[in-house]
């Protein structure tokens, strides 16, 4: 299972990344929609490579699903990046991750018309790595309403993406179809030029040199950020993309690991540099964390031996 060992690849990559976000927007860019427009704006750059052979056009159904696919995938950034801002890093990405593997296993069965199943270890593992996640999330009282609606919004949108990107990649290869959905991010990213204060953000950079200066930090962490992140998301498509359609929800499940390492990393930067991250950890936290990360490893070794 190749796939496999590229998606835990991935979600260990996406735990340090989905820390640097909470940083960035309780600091650098503070405004949810300015840092989904400035992700999705990189999303164009595959543009460049049209020349090179490396875009293909697979017919207008396809090609309008990519773009499906991209721009849906921008607007479920945005509710997280929306929910993020409002709540705690590992709250806020847990329940996402909780609730994903649901709605994408229901969608894919759905799409497949009953055929895209998992057999009974599969499930098994599923189940384990889905109560790992939902135990390491579990806590009395960690939203607000708006938030917890928000959150599941972009986890059902998050969902929908993952099912639709694996309908493209089975129809095209992957390099291709990565660019074409880049491409529908592109395009969704400029609905948020309608905003006033993206567009006041975007024109002080241009208008002022203070700006600018004040902003080099910023942009240096965001970049490097987001080559992190891009790195990251490269593996979670490609193991999308080898995975049969009945595994997307186990590739969502296996966020579970990056949870897991979320809170290890969450732990240390909270104790050593709590002005960057500051969260609340209990013994009974992290007893409870510790429950969920061998639900999880459970989860692994099944499909480790299977």
């Amino acid at each position: 299972m190749l796939w496999l060992t590229i998606a835990i690849c991935g979600y260990l990559l996406f735990s340090a990344v989905f820390l640097i976000d909470k940083h960035i927007l309780t600091g650098p860019i503070g405004n949810p929609r300015v840092l989904v427009f400035y992700v999705g704006i990189l999303g164009g750059l595959g543009l460049l490579f049209i020349p090179f052979g490396l875009v293909r056009y697979p017919g207008m159904a396809i090609f309008a699903l990519a773009l499906i696919a991209g721009a849906i995938r921008i607007f479920a950034t945005y509710l997280y990046f929306f929910a993020l801002d409002h709540s705690e890093v590992s709250r806020v990405t847990t329940a996402i991750g909780a609730t994903q593997p649901i709605f994408s296993f229901w969608l894919a069965w759905l799409i497949s018309g009953g055929r895209a199943t998992l057999g009974i270890w599969e499930l098994a593992a599923f189940g384990l790595l889905l109560a790992g996640s939902i135990v390491i999330v579990a806590q009395k009282s960690f939203f607000t309403f708006t938030t917890a609606r928000v959150a599941l919004a972009a986890s059902l949108l998050f969902s929908m993406g993952f099912i639709a990107s694996k309908l493209v990649y089975d129809s095209q290869p992957f390099i291709s179809a990565f660019m074409l959905m880049g491409f529908g991010s592109f395009f969704a990213a400029l609905f948020f030029l309608l905003f006033s204060d993206v567009r006041k953000t975007l024109l002080s950079l241009f208008s002022s040199a203070k700006a600018r200066a004040s902003s080099k930090k910023s942009t240096i962490i965001f970049f490097a950020n987001q080559s992190l992140g891009a790195s990251a998301f490269v593996l979670q498509n490609y193991a999308i993309a080898l995975a049969p359609l009945a595994f997307v929800a186990v590739i969502n499940a296996l966020a579970g690991v990056q949870y897991a390492f979320l809170f290890i990393l969450t732990v240390i930067i909270s104790t050593y540099f709590p002005r960057v991250i500051k969260e609340k950890i209990t013994p009974a936290i992290i007893f409870q964390k510790l429950i969920a990360i061998i639900l999880i490893l459970a989860g692994l070794a099944i499909f480790a031996l299977k």
